[in-house]
């Protein structure tokens, strides 16, 4: 159950939408997809939001968020990126992925898994916009 927003922050349902996608790393391509919503109205939000948490880029508005509690960090993670990123990690279990011994060689080796992860994820993004595309 995701933990409720503050009711004091001013913002629109799809401010937050918007917030919670930039914290989850989402790009306006994707967000814009997610919203359903073209460049203009996209800028619109953006702006918007910014006005509200008075700060100028994305990175700063989940800082904020954060900071004053808006957003909790579970709420990062939609269940779509959940239910890809376990099946990738029982994959890659399944191929016996971990045969290293240091500390320093397990972190490496989580860096390339979560690389491989994420270029997995922006393939499924890609290819979903090309099929989608194709459909009449």
């Amino acid at each position: 159950m995701k933990r409720p927003l503050k009711k004091n922050n001013n913002l629109t349902h799809t401010e937050i939408l918007l917030l919670r996608s930039y914290a989850i790393g989402m790009g306006k391509g994707g967000v814009q997809d997610l919203l359903n919503i073209n460049d203009k109205d996209y800028e619109k939000i953006e702006e918007s939001l910014f006005r509200k948490l008075h700060i100028n880029n994305a990175y700063y508005a989940v800082m904020t968020a954060f900071r004053k509690k808006l957003v909790s960090a579970k709420e990062f993670c939609p269940e779509k990126i959940k239910a890809a990123a376990l099946a990738f990690a029982h994959k890659a279990s399944m191929q016996n992925y971990s045969k290293v011994k240091t500390i320093q060689q397990k972190t490496w080796e989580l860096y390339d898994l979560l690389l491989s992860f994420e270029a997995q994820m922006v393939t499924i993004h890609y290819s979903q916009q090309t099929l989608d595309k194709k459909i009449p």
